[in-house]
């Protein structure tokens, strides 16, 4: 299968690049960025695909401000946009589009693991609704073209390029998933996802922040992460610090495995890991 693929930087975008390849697909890497729209159409002429995949927005890292977030917001809403044009031009009828674990919201979900029926994209009044928004809208435009949406709990790897702070109180369970597993997740839902379907992808593992920041630092090599109060976090890192000091929740999978045959089976960095972190005074 031909395969457009749109947002294929850093290491996630690079393993499902990897991925497909392995898979039998062949990759193809649009040349002109989504952010100008009748430049890119215009890039793709005389190309044919058979499917487009959406990685716009979605890394690694967080990103610490409302400010940085902006061109995310944009890609996911215009850049989906833009890809769905480029599918219809290019006679592509599959597409994947990847979504987040943030769109059910940045609060404590409870012990009860959250489906795909769950409340998604909910707006509120503070500066999270473009962040909403623009989720809600990328879910929206792909399952009207009849794509699949991947909502990927947080991704991680290995040879991380920093280990953040971490929070002193805040222990929230986050779901967590393998770069390998979230990648394998594309090129299933490329082969089996349901026209329309939304599948949450996530690892067993649901650990909190600061659990993922210890392992991360063990693995790659580097000192403890430090802890920090959980009002300097906020400060510091207003975007971030809503999914590190607030957000609690778990994912459940099982439609993912009974409609794509996907289960988690990559270990990750979040083995067990006992290494004190540094502290700094309250």
């Amino acid at each position: 299968m031909r395969v457009l693929v749109a947002g294929a930087t850093g290491v996630f975008g690079k393993t499902v690049l990897d991925h497909l390849v392995a898979a039998g697909h062949n990759p193809v890497e649009p040349t002109v960025p989504t952010t100008s729209r009748a430049a890119f159409l215009a890039s793709l002429e005389g190309i044919t695909a058979d499917a487009v995949v959406n990685l716009l927005g979605t890394s690694t890292e967080l990103v610490d401000g409302y400010r940085a977030m902006h061109p995310i917001n944009r890609a996911r809403l215009e850049g989906t946009s833009t890809l769905i044009a480029a599918a219809r031009r290019i006679g592509a009828t599959r597409l994947v589009g990847s979504s987040s674990f943030q769109g059910y919201g940045f609060d404590t979900h409870g012990d009860r693991a959250l489906t795909e029926n769950a409340p998604f994209g909910e707006t509120d009044d503070t500066e999270n609704a473009p962040v909403q928004l623009a989720l809600r809208g990328l879910e929206q435009q792909t399952r009207a073209f009849g794509g699949v949406v991947l909502r990927f709990g947080h991704l991680v790897s290995e040879n991380a390029e920093r280990v953040p702070a971490v929070p002193r109180r805040w222990e929230g369970a986050l779901p967590v998933v393998h770069v390998a597993d979230a990648a394998r997740a594309v090129v299933l839902a490329l082969k089996s996802g349901a026209p329309g379907g939304t599948y949450n992808i996530a690892g067993d593992d649901t650990v909190s922040w600061r659990e993922i920041q210890r392992a991360q630092s063990r693995v790659d090599g580097f000192a403890p992460p430090v802890v920090l109060p959980d009002a300097l976090i906020r400060v510091l890192a207003p975007f971030a610090s809503e999914v590190i000091t607030r957000t609690s929740l778990r994912l459940s999978t099982d439609a993912a495995r009974d409609e794509l045959g996907w289960v988690a089976t990559t270990n990750t960095v979040l083995a067990a890991n006992t290494a004190p972190s540094v502290g700094v005074p309250a």
